[in-house]
């Protein structure tokens, strides 16, 4: 079923365009000397992941209505959203100041987000289709670290397997993640004294 899938790329995707055009939003509170801007792209993370916990809830009851009975297993969905927001708020971070510069930044990011990345992880599709194709095609699906969340939601709705049972992915995630939050960071702070001159 893709419903679980697709409601974690729509989390995804709904944060990475909110925090991109945070600061134009927000432009007025970005000129004040005192406010601390890098709490904006959190701000909108935190709005996403409210909405997000609406649509959660209409699964939970989707899948209710199929048959499925609650298990312990679905609050491991509160683990992958929190894996989601955080590489979602890295890559915010990052294209939220570019975007006070380069403002096709935002259509970049809302058609990457929309369109073309949708289908370089397996929400539309299951990657058991190219099993004839080769190994590399596995590998290359999961280079893709959004594949490591979309199976996580698979995984807690559908086949009842714990995160710890992919630990190779696991350690791939969180590395790529961490290494994304930090350059983000990197970027956000280092454009940041320029942002009012700009906007």
């Amino acid at each position: 079923m893709a419903g679980a899938g697709h409601c974690a790329w729509f989390f995804f995707s709904e944060s990475v365009n909110s925090i991109t055009n945070c600061l134009q939003e927000y432009n007025y509170l970005v000129k004040k000397v005192v406010f601390k801007v890098e709490i904006l792209p959190i701000i909108k993370l935190i709005s996403c992941l409210l909405v997000h916990a609406f649509f959660v809830v209409i699964m939970f009851g989707m899948y209710l209505i199929i048959g499925r009975m609650p298990s312990v297993i679905w609050f491991q969905l509160v683990y992958y959203s929190l894996a989601a927001s955080l590489l979602a708020l890295g890559i915010g971070f990052f294209t939220s100041a570019v975007n006070v510069f380069f403002k096709d930044m935002a259509q970049i990011v809302g058609v990457s987000a929309s369109s073309s990345v949708i289908w370089m992880t397996p929400i539309m599709y299951h990657e058991a289709m190219f099993t004839g194709a080769g190994k590399w095609v596995e590998v290359l699906f999961k280079l893709n670290p959004f594949y490591y969340v979309v199976a996580g939601y698979r995984d807690t709705m559908l086949t009842g397997n714990w995160f710890w049972e992919r630990p190779t992915l696991t350690l791939y995630y969180w590395g790529f993640t961490a290494v994304v939050l930090l350059l983000g960071l990197k970027m956000f702070k280092r454009l940041r004294p320029h942002f009012s001159d700009v906007l």
